[in-house]
């Protein structure tokens, strides 16, 4: 609730689900902060899926932090807490190949609606900044695309529907970039945007 106002509202949704399923529940969430032991928090995680115990763990690392900050306790009782480690997976390695890019290009030039995925092949762009891109993020003179924002579908607390639509923002620096706008799309991107423009123009 504290930092409420500077996390976008999809983590804040998050964080506050973490809360409602498995700390709140914990049988430590009763206690006063001073007599909360490492040994409670430590076989609560035990007893939970190690990505689930990674997310609690976390939230709790914030949140005994800040108490910290505000002098409401001294120490942490995650000082000697260790997370339990997730079962190793291989990495996956799924990748296009080239033969597989030529196949793609191919279909792509027999079918113009099929530029969205030309686009997304040639510009590495992620589906909700897609989503999220405007006109005004294109500058087909420099040739340059700027990201700065991304769409994402979120639980719906307030409305009648169980999810809205909401536009979000990078949680790092490295989200927010300029990237180029290669030869193999910047004619279709054009025609594609100035279809767009007299489309609305028409409506």
């Amino acid at each position: 609730v504290v930092h409420a106002s500077s996390i976008g509202e999809s983590s804040l949704l998050r964080y506050t689900s973490i809360y409602k399923k498995w700390i709140a529940t914990a049988p430590y969430s009763g206690y006063k902060l001073d007599v909360i032991e490492s040994i409670d928090i430590q076989e609560h995680l035990n007893g939970l899926k190690p990505t689930i115990a990674e997310r609690v763990y976390n939230l709790l690392s914030s949140f005994f932090k800040y108490c910290i900050i505000e002098r409401q306790i001294q120490f942490s009782p995650l000082a000697t807490v260790n997370v339990p480690p997730r079962p190793y997976e291989k990495p996956k390695k799924d990748v296009l190949t080239r033969e597989d890019v030529v196949k793609l290009n191919k279909l792509f030039a027999e079918d113009p609606d099929l530029f969205i995925y030309k686009f997304a092949l040639n510009t590495g762009m992620r589906i909700g900044e897609i989503l999220a891109l405007t006109h005004a993020d294109v500058d087909l003179a420099d040739k340059t695309i700027r990201i700065e924002k991304n769409l994402q579908r979120i639980q719906d607390t307030e409305g009648y529907k169980k999810t809205k639509v909401v536009i979000g923002y990078p949680k790092t620096a490295d989200g927010t970039r300029t990237i180029p706008i290669y030869p193999e799309i910047l004619m279709d991107l054009r025609v594609h945007m100035v279809s767009e423009e007299n489309k609305q123009t028409l409506s």
